[in-house]
C-alpha cells in the first residue's frame, strides 16, 4: 500500500505545484507588466506636464511682449507717462521669463537656442522702443522711425520664433 499512496502523493504534489507555480508565476509576470505600464504612463504625463507649462509660460512672454507694444503706442499717441508703466515693467519681467523658460526646456538644444534668438530679438525691439519713446518725450520726430516698421519686423520675427517654439512643444 505504501506503493500506490507515494504515486498519488507524488502525482498530487506535480498537479499542486503546477495548479499554483503556473498562475502564481503569471499573475507575477502580469504585476510586473502592469507595474512598468504604470511607471510608463507617469513618465510620459511628466513630458505632458512640462511641455504645457513650457507652452503657458511661452505664451505668457508673448502676451507680455504685446502689452509692452501697446503701452508703447498708446504713449507714442498720447504722450501720458503712465501709459509707459508695462512698458517699462516687461523688460526685466520679458528676461527673467525667458530665462526661466530655457532653464524648463534645457534638455532641448533647439528649443533653447530658438529662445536665445527670441530673447536677442526682444532685446532689439527693446532699444528700438526705447529708441522712440526717447524721442517722444524730447519731442523730436518720432513718427519717422515707426514708419520705418524696423519694429514691427522684429514684432513679426519674434512672433514667428514663438508660434514655433510653441508647435514643436
Amino acid at each position: 500500500m505504501t506503493a500506490p499512496s507515494a504515486i498519488h502523493q507524488e502525482n498530487f504534489r506535480r498537479i499542486l505545484t503546477r495548479n499554483i507555480s503556473l498562475p502564481l508565476g503569471v499573475g507575477a509576470f502580469s504585476a510586473a507588466v502592469f507595474v512598468g505600464l504604470i511607471f510608463y504612463l507617469l513618465s510620459a504625463l511628466g513630458g505632458v506636464e512640462q511641455a504645457e507649462r513650457a507652452i503657458s509660460s511661452a505664451n505668457q512672454i508673448a502676451k507680455l511682449g504685446a502689452d509692452m507694444e501697446a503701452s508703447m503706442s498708446g504713449y507714442l499717441v498720447t504722450g501720458e507717462e503712465p501709459l509707459l508703466q508695462p512698458f517699462e515693467i516687461g523688460k526685466p519681467r520679458i528676461a527673467a521669463e525667458t530665462a526661466t523658460l530655457a532653464g524648463l526646456v534645457r534638455d532641448n538644444q533647439d528649443q533653447v537656442s530658438r529662445l536665445r534668438r527670441i530673447a536677442a530679438l526682444q532685446a532689439q525691439w527693446n532699444e528700438f522702443a526705447q529708441a522712440i519713446v526717447d524721442l517722444r518725450r524730447k519731442d523730436l520726430d518720432y513718427q519717422a522711425p515707426v514708419r520705418s516698421a524696423g519694429g514691427k519686423s522684429l514684432t513679426d520675427e519674434i512672433r514667428r520664433e514663438f508660434a514655433e517654439f510653441i508647435s514643436i512643444e
